[in-house]
């Protein structure tokens, strides 16, 4: 198995998949910043887990897998703000993936949306006041980047976390 699966499973045998979908305690994973579309500013590569997740659901077909990712973004939405944009950059590109087919389960489902949409407005102060990773060099912090990230997915796909 790679190393990406082989961090995946041992984050499902620990129940840390919060922390792996983070990159917090030793399950942060690199990108390759030579990929564009890879920001350098982010704590994970939000991506990648998402894509090793996937794969050792798809390699054991292990159900538990699907249950336990979606406990763990909604662990992360329960969490600080800086939680909340890290479950953000999870759901929002995998939103409509399932139903076309480009996700073996659901993981953005109305449920998960609607929590997260809670908790982005919830926390929207403290997310404008944070600089850091995309937020770094941004007048109103990781918000803004939220804006234009949900933005863009709303003009590309016509679906975002935000709403209208």
């Amino acid at each position: 198995m790679s190393e990406l699966i082989e961090l995946v499973k041992k984050a499902f045998e620990n129940d840390d998949f919060a922390e792996l979908l983070c990159g917090e305690n030793g399950y942060a994973i690199d990108g390759d910043r030579n990929i564009p579309g890879v920001p350098d500013g982010i704590p994970t590569d939000f991506g990648r887990v998402i894509s090793g997740i996937f794969r050792l659901y798809e390699l054991t077909d292990d159900e538990k897998i699907a249950a336990k990712t979606k406990e763990a973004l909604l662990t992360l939405i329960g969490g600080s703000p800086e939680h909340v944009w890290c479950a953000f950059m999870i759901v929002s590109p995998l939103i409509g993936k399932y139903e076309k087919g480009r996700a073996p389960f659901e993981l953005a489902d109305e449920e998960v949306v609607v929590w997260l949409r809670k908790a982005l407005y919830a926390n929207e102060d403290e997310l404008r006041r944070c600089k850091r990773w995309l937020g770094a060099g941004c007048e109103d912090g990781l918000w803004q980047e939220i804006l234009r990230i949900d933005g863009n997915y709303k003009e590309d796909m016509g679906v975002g976390v935000l709403g209208e």
